[in-house]
C-alpha cells in the first residue's frame, strides 16, 4: 500500500488501479510463500523484505499497466534488492527492512518502466527460489502453484509488535477481562506454553527500549494482563521499564512444545496456553489457537477502528492534527475510490447522534453490490 499511493500520488491516474493492484500484490506474495515455505523464514529471513519486495513490484507494475517484458524486468530488479534479516528484529533496522520493500517494489518497476532490463525469469535455475530456499528446497513445485486472488487469506494486525506475540497478547487480555482487571497477587506464578517455533524470533527477554519490547514475550503478555491492551504507547519512551509491568514480567516462565515436520511449518499451528496460579490453586487460564485479525478469528470492525484511532494519537502525540478515525476511513476510501461505509441507522428515522469517533459499521459482502465485490 505505501508504495502503490506513492505511486498515486504522483500519477493521479493511476488511483483507480489501486485496489486490483492490491489484489495482484498480495496474490504473488501468498504465491511466493506457498513456493518458498516456511524454512525460509526458519532459515533467518525476513520474508517482508525478500518476498514483500516481488510482491511490491508485481503491484506497482499493475498500477502502472506495464506490459510482460516490463513486468519481467521489475520482479528481476526487485528480486537482486531483495534482502533483510531476522537477525535485526528489536533494532531500529526491522521498519527500515519493512519500508524498504515499499520502496524496492516501487523502485525497480519506475526503473523498468524506464527500460532497464534485468534477467528474463528470475524463477529460473540458480535464481530466486534456488537461492533463497531453506535447507530442504522449496516447498511446492512453481508449476503447481497459481497466483490466486483472495484477500480473505489475509491476517490483519492489530498490535504494534512482532506477529508471534499476538495469540500471548489475547491470552492476557483474556484473563485481564476474567479477572475484572484485579492485580496479580504477590506469590503468583504466570505460565505460559508456547509452540517451539513461536519463540525464534522472540528472542528479546529484557528489553531496553520499545523497538526491543515488541520482541519480547514477557513483556507483551505482562502488558495486556497489566492493563488489557497493547498500544503504540506502550512502545514509547520509558514504557517497558514500568514498575507494574516489571513486577508482572519477574512472574512469567516460559516453556516451548517441541514440534517437527511439515505440519508443523508456519505460525498459525499449536496453541498458547497461558495459566495464572499461585501456590497449588489456579487462579484463571486460557487457551488461543488462533491469531486475533487472522481468517480464523477475523478481526471485527470495532477491532480495526480501535487500531486506526491507535495509530492516529500516535500522530497527535507526535504533534500533528490527526482527523477522528471515522474521518480518516472515510477520505482514505474516498482516495482510493472505494464505495463509502455504511453509518448504521438510527432507530425510527432519529437522527443518529453517535461520537464522530466511534468506529463506522463495515459493509459484509452481503450488504455489497456485485461491482462492490469485485476487485
Amino acid at each position: 500500500m505505501p508504495a502503490l499511493l506513492a505511486i498515486a500520488d504522483v500519477r493521479p491516474d493511476t488511483v483507480d488501479r489501486i485496489a486490483p493492484a492490491l489484489a495482484v500484490g498480495t496474490a504473488v506474495n501468498v504465491a511466493l510463500g506457498q513456493i518458498l515455505g516456511f524454512d525460509h523464514y526458519n532459515k533467518g529471513w525476513h520474508a517482508t523484505s525478500t518476498i514483500g519486495v516481488l510482491a511490491s513490484a508485481a503491484a506497482v507494475a499493475h498500477q502502472l499497466g506495464l506490459g510482460d517484458d516490463a513486468v519481467r524486468n521489475a520482479l528481476s530488479l526487485a528480486a537482486s534488492l531483495a534482502g533483510g534479516m531476522q537477525i535485526n528484529f528489536g533494532a531500529m533496522a526491522k521498519p527500515i527492512q519493512a519500508g524498504n520493500a515499499a520502496l524496492v517494489g516501487l523502485r525497480a518497476t519506475r526503473m523498468a518502466e524506464a527500460g532497464i532490463t534485468g534477467a528474463p525469469d528470475i524463477f529460473a535455475a540458480r535464481g530466486f527460489f534456488d537461492l533463497y530456499a531453506g535447507p530442504d528446497g522449496i516447498a511446492a513445485d512453481p508449476a503447481a502453484v497459481e497466483p490466486r486472488i483472495d484477500l480473505g487469506t489475509v491476517s490483519r494486525k492489530l498490535y504494534p509488535c512482532c506477529y508471534l506475540t499476538h495469540r500471548m497478547i489475547a491470552a492476557g487480555r483474556h484473563l485481564h477481562a476474567e479477572r475484572g482487571g484485579e492485580a496479580v497477587p504477590e506469590g503468583s506464578v504466570i505460565e505460559m506454553t508456547v509452540p517451539e517455533s513461536v519463540m525464534v524470533p522472540l528472542h528479546v527477554t529484557d528489553p531496553k527500549d520499545g523497538m526491543q519490547a515488541k520482541f519480547c514475550a514477557a513483556y507483551t503478555l505482562a502488558v495486556a494482563l497489566q492493563q488489557g491492551q497493547v498500544g503504540l504507547v506502550d512502545f514509547e519512551g520509558d514504557n517497558p521499564h514500568r514498575p507494574a509491568v516489571r513486577r508482572l514480567m519477574d512472574m512469567i516462565s516460559i516453556q516451548t512444545t517441541p514440534e517437527s515436520g511439515r505440519d508443523h511449518a508456519g505460525v498459525d499451528h499449536g496453541t498458547v496456553h497461558v495459566r495464572l496460579r499461585k501456590g497449588n490453586v489456579t487462579l484463571a487460564e486460557t487457551s488461543v489457537a488462533a491469531h486475533p485479525g487472522s481468517p480464523s478469528d477475523p478481526a471485527t470492525p470495532a477491532a480495526i477502528g480501535d487500531k486506526i484511532a491507535d495509530c492516529l494519537g500516535k500522530y497527535r502525540r507526535d504533534g500533528g492534527a490527526a482527523p477522528s478515525a471515522s474521518a480518516f476511513r472515510r477520505d482514505l476510501r474516498t482516495r482510493l475510490h472505494l464505495p463509502p461505509l455504511r453509518e448504521a441507522s438510527a432507530p425510527d428515522g432519529q437522527k443518529n447522534h453517535a461520537r464522530q469517533d466511534k468506529p463506522v459499521k463495515e459493509m459484509s459482502s452481503a450488504d455489497q453490490t456485485p461491482s462492490e465485490r469485485t476487485v
